[in-house]
């Protein structure tokens, strides 16, 4: 059976779109909209491009199609107007099957965690009338318990705040996370009075604070734009101090802000569970899924909690996650074999090297090649270079897990702010993770599992600390990626040669893109990240672009 997921994107509002084909249970291929649009988080933008790609991987005609499952089942006449979509596109509609934004969130997160039983949590913003959702799964079931109310959405809050702080809402909320170890939590108890949880399990945030419900009549769409304020002028009356205009210097003031919401995050979710942990003392491992799960912070707090034995993140936890659960669902249903090999997260476009080859040829661009491309790197790498890796198939989700990469040095204390001025182009404070070898974790750090998504955090032993200055963030914690010979092996060689040559067993890595831009899934977005940054080397396959030689 063919059952294609979709993240629809149709709305107002709506972010993130995707789509995911399955095959007999097994996943063929899944992407994000923005990596064919080069348009961050695709907004409002059906997944065209994506089912496309899907299609073309799985060598399928529409009309081979079994099942479209999505979310959005709340929304009326959402079928239909599905139906004229793929009709309008492709002269043909699959049958349609609609579930909830939040059991696609967490199938998303339980079907692809090889756990068979789990306490199941999503929380985004809001997804058919809900801004969360408490379940629990147990082989190929998923029971929903509680769904959380979407006006009391701790999202929301989260991007109101986001706003205040002068980023922009829906968008920037990881800066706010970034931020946050700069600051002192001094305003949590100002916070608490606008959202708070309560002993009934359940959140609670005063609409007073929100200038979408006190200025309801002026907006004639759930989302309005999110170009207008989020809060209202009570918020700014109780924290005693004027938003930040976007742009504006970043005080203390506002790192204190920052922080305090991070803290109060962390309180509020580690409230929600413990109840649930009490209620269901047999349950010891937790699926989460959600783009508040993309804090690798709150990420961090939760698994280092006790509460649960061990923790699994969907790696594109965001709504674009939601295409995969959705055919998951399916699959499930129709009694389908689920495959859990930890690869799907490689699911993106791929290119030959004889594709490489003819683009670089087209646009005259000179290259060579070389033989051993990991043991190049690696020593270009510790000669201080920083390199563009483009390599296999894409990744799936935000994070970039050494397909899609750029990579540098982390004994260099400097390097961060090299990258972040002269490639990244965002602001200083912005951190960066490494990618370390997945036996060398808990030599470096203090953890307790294994991250291969880069979903999480691990603070720096002090006695290594001083080795790796450039992956270290100001609190002395880095986000991790460990890089295992099964998942990525090419990648594995890389760091491991590395490792070599210096003596240390990881490499600093950031996604292949500069700030506001999409990871650059495609060929010819890895090109113009080149062309218009200070890396030093783009490798593609086993393929050499250099700027010494063009210069």
């Amino acid at each position: 059976m063919n059952i294609l997921g979709i993240g629809p994107g149709i709305k107002l509002g709506h972010h993130d779109s995707s789509a995911a084909l399955y095959s007999n249970g097994m996943l063929i291929a899944a992407s994000e909209e923005e990596r064919f649009k080069n348009y961050k988080h695709a907004r409002s933008l059906f997944p065209i491009d994506a089912i496309k790609y899907c299609l073309l991987v799985g060598d399928l005609e529409i009309n081979e199609i079994d099942i479209v499952s999505s979310p959005l089942i709340t929304y009326p006449n959402y079928e239909k107007r599905l139906q004229r979509l793929f009709e309008f596109h492709f002269g043909f509609s699959p049958k349609i099957k609609l579930h909830h934004h939040h059991l696609c969130h967490a199938a998303s997160s339980f079907y692809k965690s090889n756990i068979n039983h789990s306490l199941i949590l999503t929380i985004d913003n809001s997804g058919d009338g809900a801004s969360g959702l408490v379940a629990i799964g147990h082989r190929n079931e998923i029971s929903e318990i509680d769904y959380l109310d979407r006006a009391h959405s701790l999202g929301v809050f989260y991007s109101m705040i986001t706003q205040f702080l002068g980023f922009r809402a829906h968008n920037d909320e990881y800066k706010v996370m970034g931020l946050a170890s700069y600051g002192k939590a001094n305003l949590v108890d100002k916070l608490e009075k606008v959202f708070k949880y309560l002993e009934n399990g359940t959140f609670y945030f005063d609409q007073s604070y929100n200038s979408r419900v006190e200025h309801s009549e002026i907006y004639t769409t759930d989302f309005g734009s999110f170009q207008e304020s989020f809060f209202t002028g009570k918020l700014i009356e109780l924290l005693g101090f004027k938003p930040r205009l976007y742009g504006q210097e970043i005080q203390s003031l506002h790192k204190n802000l920052a922080a305090s919401l991070q803290t109060h995050v962390e309180i509020m979710i580690l409230s929600l569970l413990r109840p649930y942990k009490i209620k269901y003392p047999e349950i010891k491992k937790l699926c989460l899924a959600g783009g508040l799960f993309l804090n690798c912070k709150l990420n961090y707090e939760i698994i280092n909690s006790g509460l649960f034995e061990n923790v699994f993140i969907q790696p594109a936890a965001g709504d674009a996650g939601v295409s995969m659960g959705a055919a998951l669902i399916d699959v499930a249903k129709y009694g389908e074999l689920i495959q859990y090999p930890k690869s799907f997260v490689f699911s993106g476009p791929q290119y030959k090297k004889e594709e490489i080859i003819n683009i670089l040829h087209r646009n005259k661009i000179p290259f060579h090649e070389e033989k051993d491309i990991t043991e190049y790197a690696a020593r270009k790498i510790a000669e201080g270079k920083i390199i563009g890796w483009f390599q296999g198939r894409a990744e799936w989700g935000p994070r970039a897990l050494g397909n899609r990469s750029i990579l540098a040095d982390p004994r260099l204390p400097k390097m961060s702010e090299i990258i972040n001025r002269q490639i990244k182009f965002r602001e200083e404070f912005r951190p960066f993770a490494c990618s370390i070898l997945e036996e060398e974790l808990y030599n470096y750090f203090e953890c307790k599992q294994l991250d291969p998504y880069m979903l999480t955090l691990a603070r720096v032993k002090k006695e290594k600390a001083i080795m790796i200055p450039a992956i270290i963030h100001y609190d002395g914690t880095s986000r991790i990626q460990t890089v295992s010979s099964d998942l990525n092996p090419m990648f594995y060689s890389l760091i491991s040669k590395f490792f070599e040559i210096t003596g240390i067993p990881m490499v600093l890595n950031t996604s292949l893109n500069i700030d506001g831009m999409p990871l650059a899934s495609r060929f010819d977005e890895a090109l113009k990240v080149f062309f218009t940054s200070g890396l030093d080397i783009l490798i593609a396959d086993s393929l050499i672009l250099s700027k010494e030689v063009l210069l």
